[in-house]
């Protein structure tokens, strides 16, 4: 949704409410984008998929060369070598 500055002043509550439910709000200055709002949620996501992403990499560079599996597998193993 793109709206101006004027709309947004007077629409504001409304525009946040959007926002948070994923709508991407973007707000103009006489035609040009200056400011956009977006959900915390939705970055709070890609903070989730980006720390998925690194422990997915960090998993394949610690086990390289063994099939180690999934990161349950990889902790079942630990414990069994703790029990030894």
């Amino acid at each position: 949704m793109i709206v101006t500055l004027k709309e947004s002043k007077e629409k504001l509550s409304a525009l946040v409410q959007r926002a948070a439910k994923g709508e991407e709000v973007m707000i103009t200055v006489r035609g040009v984008p200056m400011v956009t709002l977006t959900s915390v949620q939705k970055k709070s996501d890609l903070l989730k998929s980006t720390w998925i992403a690194r422990l997915n990499h960090f998993q394949k560079k610690l086990y390289q060369g063994t099939e180690a599996g999934s990161s349950s597998e990889i902790f079942e193993d630990l414990r069994e070598d703790r029990l030894l």
